[in-house]
């Protein structure tokens, strides 16, 4: 460890005398909270000069800084395998989030600062997808090696890729669920090596890779079927209700359940429109709406009678809403597993591309960002490229081919 002086112009109490710490060519440097004329400063031996009337009191203070500097050293080379100078500074400083710090510490304390976001630039739901990874992790950690916890250095790839086939085999996942929930992990990895706590990636062999899969929607009479059953029960009526509404909008989940009144308005031309923040991105969504989604409002609601900042429908949680989506599926003789999601899907092949709404009109409506985003919901379906063809056909004078 070395004492000097930061090579700047001094005031009338001097030049700061700093500390640097170095190990393994990596440095650590940290002002001791002392001033010294430079005239006064022996650089050789990094200490003051006995003619300065202060030098007794500051020497002893930086003695004392090198033996904490020295005991701190030990006591991470007893506990750790690998360690940086900025981790024998913050032990030495008291700060017991370095380290010898444990993973789920880690996470659990960028848990706490996130919630304070929640609400402002961040949703609940995200908020809540951290716990639930991090709660999983512990469950791992204690079925795999009896310990709810690991100190942060110990995280190796072996535990990345021991927790996805976890999260595959034990919880059980889809790849891309397992995948999704290995991300949240990633960012507390980053964050540890940012920091100085880990210093080896661990998922450095683990490439977070999508598989791509087929998202099922609703063909038009898949969709005519579900809109003119009759439901046996008031909850069903409500949910495939809900579910044609997003059909029709494209509105997520969230974003039904989240709806307000003032969302809900009235153009100059006549036209009415959903206007709202998406709950996932806080992109705008603009939809105009299509007479169905007005019906199912007036059916459940009066909009005169709801209050200002008030949702408009009461629905219940995704995992029940997706429960009651099977039920509604099997009285509707729909082959295909209904959830939620599917009638974001439906909305952007069925109920718009198809009918020859321009891709970049759907993106806007969906509220997304990046029309990349919106060509993984759009299937082209035959009967579209069919009726293509046919125009450009006419248009080209082109007769399609016979055999």
């Amino acid at each position: 460890m070395l004492f000097y002086i930061r090579n700047q112009r001094e005031n009338k109490d001097g030049s700061p005398i700093m500390m640097r710490i170095t190990l393994n060519g990596v440095q650590a440097r940290q002002s001791v909270q002392r001033r010294v004329p430079k005239k006064h400063w022996n650089n050789t031996r990094g200490e003051v000069k006995h003619r300065f009337e202060e030098s007794h009191s500051i020497n002893m203070h930086l003695e004392m800084l090198r033996s904490q500097a020295y005991s701190a050293f030990s006591k991470l080379e007893r506990a750790e395998e690998h360690f940086s100078a900025q981790c024998v500074l913050n032990l030495m400083q008291g700060k017991n989030d370095g380290k010898l710090q444990t993973f789920i510490e880690v996470w659990e304390r960028h848990n706490d600062e996130l919630k304070l976001l929640v609400g402002k630039t961040i949703s609940h739901n995200y908020w809540r997808k951290h716990n639930c990874v991090k709660n999983h992790l512990v469950r791992f950690l204690i079925l795999k090696y009896k310990s709810a916890d690991l100190p942060v250095s110990k995280i190796t790839g072996i535990h990345i890729e021991e927790f996805y086939n976890y999260l595959i085999h034990s919880v059980p996942q889809a790849h891309n669920s397992a995948v999704k929930n290995m991300q949240y992990l990633k960012k507390i990895t980053k964050l540890s090596m940012q920091r100085d706590w880990l210093t080896k990636d661990p998922f450095t062999n683990f490439p977070l890779t999508f598989k791509s899969v087929e998202r099922p929607f609703l063909t038009k009479e898949e969709l005519d079927v579900l809109q003119t059953t009759t439901m046996p029960l008031p909850r069903l009526d409500l949910i495939r209700d809900l579910f044609v509404f997003s059909c029709y909008t494209g509105l997520a989940y969230i974003d039904v359940k989240n709806l307000k009144k003032e969302e809900i308005l009235q153009t100059p031309d006549g036209i009415w429109w959903i206007k709202t923040l998406r709950e996932k991105t806080k992109v705008r969504s603009q939809i105009p709406l299509l007479q169905t989604p007005i019906d199912i409002i007036q059916k459940h609601l009066n909009l005169n009678e709801v209050g200002s900042g008030e949702t408009l429908f009461s629905l219940l949680s995704n995992q029940r809403t997706n429960s009651y989506l099977k039920e509604i599926a099997m009285l509707c003789r729909i082959n295909k597993n209904l959830t939620f999601h599917v009638a974001r899907h439906t909305f952007a092949t069925t109920v718009t591309l198809q009918n020859g709404v321009p891709i970049e009109s759907v993106s806007k409506m969906l509220g997304h960002t990046n029309i990349k985003t919106t060509q993984h919901y759009a299937k082209v379906l035959d009967s579209k490229i069919s009726q293509d063809m046919v125009a450009m056909s006419k248009s080209m004078n082109l007769p399609m081919g016979t055999i």
